[in-house]
């Protein structure tokens, strides 16, 4: 993937990505829902979610098994052309159970966004776990 498109474009997408791993890490299901198109996609190796109310059903799953969240990030490349855009990213989890021990997890999102109503949304994620621990 070659890196395309204006800075001002660049940094926005940047924004959202820091946003959405802001508001994983807090449990912030407003502020992370906020990333996502209404029609959006978001697949893993375990679930396939089509648009925002599937989404937020699958988020509200996952996160009923945690009490605290570590979530990071780090964009890659990302291509632009003109109201849409491809990313990659890496990502890196640590939570804490409530019935106590940790869940590791490590990956690569491939994402596809595209600019709704003057914000970038996520309208597209797939993710690829690379380690996972218990």
């Amino acid at each position: 993937m070659k890196l395309s498109g204006s800075i001002a474009d660049r940094l926005e997408i940047q924004e959202l990505y820091a946003r959405y791993g802001s508001a994983s890490s807090r449990g912030d299901r407003e502020g992370w829902l906020a990333c996502w198109a209404d029609d959006a996609v978001w697949a893993s190796h375990i679930f396939d979610c089509r648009g925002k109310a599937q989404i937020e059903k699958q988020y509200l799953e996952i996160m009923s098994a945690f009490d605290k969240l570590y979530f990071s990030s780090q964009l890659g490349p990302v291509e632009i052309d003109g109201e849409t855009a491809k990313a990659q990213s890496q990502a890196m989890e640590i939570a804490h159970f409530k019935a106590g021990g940790f869940f590791k997890l490590a990956g690569v999102y491939e994402d596809t966004l595209a600019r709704r109503d003057g914000d970038w949304l996520f309208i597209r994620r797939e993710y690829q776990p690379v380690v996972q621990d218990f």
